[in-house]
């Protein structure tokens, strides 16, 4: 994700916001990994991103659902408040990681 934003930005993902599979759950389990653990090693669902305007973002999930695609919107782009802040931050339920 960090490669294809510009510097100065960074992208801030909601957990929950999507559905991680099972697998990811007891992989979690089996390897005594924390949250943020698991989403410095694994996906954790998040196949492909599309980084878009936030006035077309509904519109780009519409039109590949109607293409039979999940598609959900998992974040926002956001100008970065210092330039050594993480790139990619994930909000946990209790707070970011």
């Amino acid at each position: 994700m960090a490669r294809i934003l510009p510097r100065g930005v960074g992208a801030r993902i909601r957990m929950g916001s999507f559905d991680v599979p099972p697998v990811f759950e007891w992989l979690k389990e089996q390897g005594k990994l924390t949250w943020p653990e698991m989403l410095q090693i694994f996906n954790c669902g998040i196949g492909y991103m599309l980084v878009v305007p936030p006035e077309i973002g509904e519109d780009v999930v519409s039109r590949l659902r109607a293409q039979h695609e999940y598609a959900q919107i998992i974040g926002t782009i956001e100008r970065q408040k210092k330039p050594d802040q993480e790139r990619v931050t994930v909000e946990l339920p209790g707070g970011a990681c």
